[in-house]
């Protein structure tokens, strides 16, 4: 089987492909009327999204699409433009969409060509990806994330100003009420 072509999430001026998910509120071509068509055995679903997570909140930023009919929507005021000459695909591009995504994301940071060089000169195996993060999400805005390295290390953060930022949100939070 071809391997799929995956989402895209920008993070701290990384690049994660998206790897799992189990939630709800990611951004969909359908959300906006449109029907995204397989027209490539490495993009079964029809479209690729990239994303960008800040403390801010989760926002799409990109977004290709393939439609053979050519039915495609204005989004936040863009219109899409062609990928190619030859491309089935259309990509909307410098979208800043807010996303009220509610779950966990599973995504990998690659290595870079630099990091791949360094691990040849040094005779070090190199694994699909560099790091694994899983981001914690509660209706677009992140809260928690874990890093796992390949080199087994585990980090983990959030995405709180202070501990009292934290604490209200763990106070007003009916979610981690009802588990």
């Amino acid at each position: 089987m071809t391997k799929q072509a995956s989402d895209i999430f920008l993070y701290e001026d990384f690049e994660y492909d998206l790897l799992d998910y189990d939630g709800k509120g990611l951004i969909n071509p359908r959300d906006f009327g449109m029907e995204p068509e397989f027209v490539e055995t490495d993009c079964y679903a029809g479209f690729i999204s990239n994303y960008e997570i800040t403390k801010d909140g989760l926002f799409l930023t990109e977004m290709q699409i393939a439609n053979t009919i050519n039915k495609y929507s204005t989004i936040q005021g863009i219109k899409p433009k062609p990928l190619g000459e030859r491309s089935s695909y259309v990509v909307y591009q410098q979208l800043r969409l807010f996303t009220p995504y509610t779950g966990i994301i599973q995504a990998g940071r690659r290595y870079t060509e630099r990091e791949k060089e360094l691990c040849k000169l040094l005779h070090r195996s190199i694994k699909e990806y560099k790091e694994v993060t899983e981001f914690t999400f509660d209706e677009g805005m992140p809260t928690y994330g874990k890093s796992t390295r390949d080199d087994g290390l585990v980090s983990s953060f959030d995405f709180f100003d202070s501990i009292d930022q934290e604490f209200e949100y763990l106070k007003n939070s009916t979610k981690l009420l009802e588990r």
